[in-house]
């Protein structure tokens, strides 16, 4: 209601100084048409681009697929200062007022450039719909012909620098694969002769003739094989010595601490439980005769004599279970020790029939790595060559903007009814404030004519 009531005030205001509103409305046409006729139109000018990576890389055979991310990353590369500083050199725009206008009077070339520079950001827009992986460049200017080279000019220009970027790329993998392929080259030839020398002098069979799934190849002597097999042995020996002593270590601890009777062999022991279990209902059953009678009762006695006979069996029984750990570990680490000797027995024995034939074996797999290497290395370099000249840009121009034929601005009827819409508001404001001011004197009358 109260809204109403002051809309209805104002509209009341309004009618009562009509002519207020209709001057102010014709007032703001009149400026509007000002604005028409002194303004210059501006005309906008869109070049459409597709994203379409391409790998850069010689051993890679496709690129990943485009992504909206990559496609948003491609709109903020177009204003980069790079494709804005090309786009000012080829068009000479440090020379045209509408984009150097601001740059101060006797500027240097540098000042006028990123002055042109930054004009030219502000009236370009690339925008992406985020459905498909197309891009559009947007150029405004006072020249649609101009409009038109400007996007173009843009979209040009970042497509060579990506091109010539992913040139210098491949140029640079090239240089890199080259010099290191010379070394592999010397490196793979020394490996070679090293191998071939070292078989000459020791009159062993090359590694080549034998089998790599045959059984010489991994143990070429019974001693290496034994000792494949002993390993596997050795291992568990060393696992059950460990396990033992940590066992005997804890028992030796916890029966310095006087908790003996409180190890985990104790503990899981069921003649332990058992034992303990009578000891707790004989234990039970003599505080419950003691509290009707005396120790030298006949009833007590006998419980008594039970209860102390439950507890000698549970302290031997605990020192069984103490002794049985100790000669687990002991037996366990004479084990192990036993296959440790045998173990060394067997390493001497392999390294003096092996020595040659292992220290072949290792200069003939690394010529065979470093031959592989080289040979990967060679192939990378080969793509190299057959793609420096192939190389295609990221972003595609499918569609060249061509000169506009109508204005984007200023819209005559938007400019128009805004205006009119503002001298409206102009009018009734201007209204309002002249009839408070006619019923602010009416009060004031009224009030001297009271007071006299």
């Amino acid at each position: 209601m109260a809204r109403s009531s002051d809309l209805e005030l104002l509209v009341a205001y309004g009618r009562r100084n009509w002519w207020v509103v209709v001057a102010s409305v014709v007032a703001a046409i009149l400026l509007g048409v000002a604005y028409l006729l002194l303004a210059r139109p501006a005309y906008r000018a869109t070049a459409v681009m597709l994203i379409q990576p391409q790998s850069s890389q010689p051993d890679t055979r496709a690129a990943a697929p485009a992504t909206p991310e990559l496609v948003r990353s491609q709109v903020e590369v177009l204003k980069s200062q790079p494709v804005l500083d090309a786009v000012v050199k080829q068009l000479r725009l440090d020379r045209d007022p509408e984009f150097a206008g601001d740059a101060p009077t006797g500027a240097s070339a540098a000042v006028r450039a990123a002055a042109t520079r930054e004009e030219l950001g502000d009236k370009l827009t690339a925008d992406n719909d985020g459905r498909s992986y197309t891009v559009s460049m947007t150029a405004k200017s006072k020249d649609p012909a101009k409009a038109a080279r400007i996007a173009n000019t843009v979209a040009e220009s970042y497509i060579e620098i990506q091109r010539a970027q992913k040139v210098r790329l491949v140029e640079t993998t090239r240089s890199n694969l080259a010099k290191r392929l010379a070394d592999l080259r010397a490196e793979t030839f020394a490996a070679e002769q090293a191998a071939e020398g070292y078989r000459l002098r020791s009159g062993l069979v090359p590694l080549s003739s034998v089998p790599e799934d045959s059984e010489s190849y991994a143990a070429a002597t019974p001693a290496s094989r034994e000792i494949i097999e002993m390993s596997k042995e050795h291992a568990a020996l060393a696992a059950r010595r460990a396990d033992a002593q940590a066992k005997y270590s804890a028992q030796q601890a916890a029966v310095a601490r006087g908790r003996g009777d409180a190890t985990s062999e104790v503990l899981s022991s069921t003649v332990v439980s058992e034992l303990r279990q009578q000891e707790s209902q004989l234990a039970s059953r003599e505080a419950e005769l003691l509290a009707r009678y005396r120790p030298d009762h006949p009833l007590v006695r006998p419980v008594q004599a039970e209860l102390g006979q439950v507890r000698r069996a549970i302290s031997s029984e605990v020192a069984r279970i103490h002794r049985g750990v100790a000669s687990a570990a002991s037996a366990s680490n004479q084990a192990y020790e036993g296959g440790d000797r045998f173990m060394t027995y067997l390493a001497q024995r392999r390294s003096n029939d092996l020595q040659a034939s292992t220290r072949l074996t290792q200069l003939q797999r690394e010529a065979k790595l470093k031959r592989d290497t080289y040979e990967e290395f060679a192939a990378q370099m080969q793509r190299a060559s057959e793609q420096a000249g192939l190389q295609l840009p990221d972003v595609l121009l499918v569609s060249p903007a061509t000169p506009p034929v109508r204005t984007s601005g200023p819209k005559p009827l938007i400019v128009l009814v805004v205006a009119a819409f503002l001298g409206l508001i102009a009018g009734l404001a201007l209204g309002l404030l002249r009839s408070l001011a006619a019923e602010r004197r009416v009060v004031r009358r009224e009030t001297v004519r009271a007071t006299a």
